[in-house]
């Protein structure tokens, strides 16, 4: 009886340690997949001007939200911990790359002369630099494409994969634990 009851109980920890480590798994998979399909498209709309990308975008990032919903759930099993903090900081990565991404949003929108009263407000409190205003149509096209695939862009997206990694390593070191 007493080998039996040892038993059920480490089969309950090890059932817990395993729907955490699922719902942490799925959580920084949601993360990762948020911040690619942003990255998807804003570079779609930066290449072809056409206005579903930049409402898909946003669509993802002010209703759908799933790097935010990624954050909530895994908060609930793990927050305070390395895991929560590696994965928060990639969610505060993909935040400060969308500043980026709302620049170049704003320069092809302009380029393909869009109603601005239009533009989701974000874009519209998102100011050009002087130089970039006088742009002509065909530079800001290439500016908001070159913004979007440049190493500066690619070393913040490889930042956020860094993080998401590092929650997971995270992860399977505390289920092994």
């Amino acid at each position: 009886a007493l080998i039996s009851m040892a038993g059920e109980k480490k089969f309950h920890v090890l059932q817990s340690a395993t729907e955490q480590y699922i719902a942490c798994e799925n959580a920084a998979k949601q993360l990762q997949d948020g911040s690619d399909y942003l990255t998807e498209q804003v570079r779609l709309y930066a290449m072809t001007g056409q206005r579903e990308y930049m409402d898909l975008y946003f669509e993802e990032a002010e209703v759908t939200r799933r790097r935010e919903t990624a954050l909530e759930s895994l908060k609930e099993y793990f927050d305070e911990t390395s895991v929560f903090t590696a994965l928060q900081s990639a969610m505060e990565c993909s935040e400060k790359l969308m500043q980026t991404e709302y620049y170049s949003m704003r320069l092809t929108a302009q380029a393909q002369g869009e109603e601005e009263s239009t533009w989701p407000e974000s874009i519209q409190t998102t100011k050009l630099a002087d130089e970039d205003e006088k742009l002509s149509k065909e530079e800001k096209l290439q500016k908001a494409q070159k913004i979007v695939w440049d190493d500066e862009y690619q070393d913040a997206r490889t930042e956020i994969t860094r993080n998401v990694t590092e929650c997971m390593n995270g992860l399977i070191e505390q289920t092994r634990n």
